[in-house]
């Protein structure tokens, strides 16, 4: 009766074990899987203007090779001051992408880079690097669910893989 119970229960843990495996494997299927989203310098710009930013004006964006170009005019005390940030992507967290900030002209001008993109719950500054809630973006918000597996830029465009 013993090896009966004994037997019974190495069946039921072989069986648990192969289901158990089985929705391994199709949970991690499902987690390689992603939906590219291509977004363009119209639809980061739309972000930008989003909220009317004192002083800035002529805003621009362009996507080329591995680079964001961000650039426009500043107004500080009747000076009209041309400004240009180029951003390389960096990270991401949920649906917000964090891009370093590798150049910029005029030199290091840290009041600029906080009034462009110190605005609440859409972009962010800290530290040298620009966090942009892509969720803002129309195509982008129409899908409910998902995080950014990953991003690229190619043929002037962010390409954003959203995935479970």
């Amino acid at each position: 009766m013993k090896g009966l119970f004994s037997n019974l229960n190495n069946k039921v843990n072989e069986i648990l074990k192969e289901e158990s495996s089985f929705i391994t494997q199709v949970k991690n299927k499902i987690e390689d899987k992603q939906v590219q989203i291509p977004i363009n310098s119209e639809m980061i710009l739309y972000i930008l203007k989003k909220q009317e930013i004192e002083g800035i004006s002529n805003l621009d964006v362009t996507i080329t090779d591995d680079l964001m170009k961000i650039s426009g005019i500043a107004k500080k005390m009747l000076l009209s001051i041309d400004f240009s940030f180029d951003l390389k992507p960096k990270s991401t967290s949920g649906r917000v992408i964090t891009f370093e900030v590798v150049g910029m002209k005029p030199l290091n001008q840290e009041w600029i880079k906080n009034r462009v993109f110190n605005k609440p719950k859409v972009l962010s500054y800290h530290s040298n690097c620009i966090s942009i809630d892509i969720n803002e973006i129309e195509s982008i918000k129409n899908i409910p669910v998902g995080k950014i597996k990953g991003f690229s830029i190619k043929d002037n465009k962010l390409l954003v893989g959203l995935g479970v």
